[in-house]
């Protein structure tokens, strides 16, 4: 029995180290700021289609809501096109966007 499969997405990852550092980043989903470290980009595109969408996921240390960083790892996902993605991050995505892409 043959099965068919027609590729309807493709996938680019990029793993991006901030040795210089970035601005601190609100957690979304509660108190405290994340201090970035890495970050990484998702690309997803349709097959054939000329537009695709990015989203990224921060890596570093957490800083408590009292204003001191602590040694805990924390990430957080922020989606590219979201009005809460911080600009910074939103400019990393579309740098990432390989050529002849385009984000949507």
């Amino acid at each position: 029995m043959a099965i068919r499969a027609v590729q309807v997405s493709e996938f680019r990852t990029i793993v991006l180290s901030l040795p210089d550092g970035a601005p601190e980043v609100p957690l979304p989903y509660g108190a405290g700021h994340l201090v970035p470290s890495h970050i990484r980009i998702k690309l997803t595109r349709q097959q054939n289609a000329a537009k695709c969408t990015g989203q990224a996921r921060v890596f570093g240390k957490f800083r408590d809501p009292g204003g001191d960083l602590t040694d805990r790892l924390e990430d957080a996902d922020f989606p590219g096109g979201v009005h809460w993605t911080p600009e910074w991050i939103t400019e990393i995505i579309h740098s990432a966007c390989p050529i002849g892409w385009t984000i949507a």
